[in-house]
């Protein structure tokens, strides 16, 4: 239990955040996304993953997750978070779409926010 405390450095650079959100499959376990995007994008990326907001109607529950992204070496543009969370949107419709519950699905990935600003 009593383990060394190690510093981990982090990065000074601009984060930049985004959002999604999608109506969540009925076996859905919220620690499988996060390991889905840390799997899916590139590892020093992903710097934190939020969710933000849930929304149920119908019997249907939709959760939205606020991503932070920042590159450990160099400041990230808008362009370059919007294409990783672009790559990230298409992902999820993919698994959405294979897991038969597309006709359910639909996925806001909002990228265009304050937060480019």
């Amino acid at each position: 239990i009593h383990r060394p405390i190690k510093f981990e450095p982090y990065s000074s650079y601009t984060s930049r955040t985004r959002d999604i959100a999608f109506w969540l499959p009925t076996n859905f376990v919220e620690n499988d996304f996060y390991d889905f995007v840390r799997n899916t994008l590139p590892s020093d990326t992903v710097e934190d993953i939020k969710l933000i907001d849930n929304f149920t109607k119908d019997d249907l529950t939709s959760h939205c997750y606020r991503l932070t992204y920042r590159a450990w070496d160099r400041h990230l543009t808008a362009e370059e978070a919007n294409h990783i969370h672009e790559n990230l949107a298409t992902e999820v419709v993919k698994i959405e779409e294979s897991l038969g519950s597309g006709e359910n699905i639909e996925l806001i990935s909002n990228y265009r926010t304050w937060h480019q600003l």
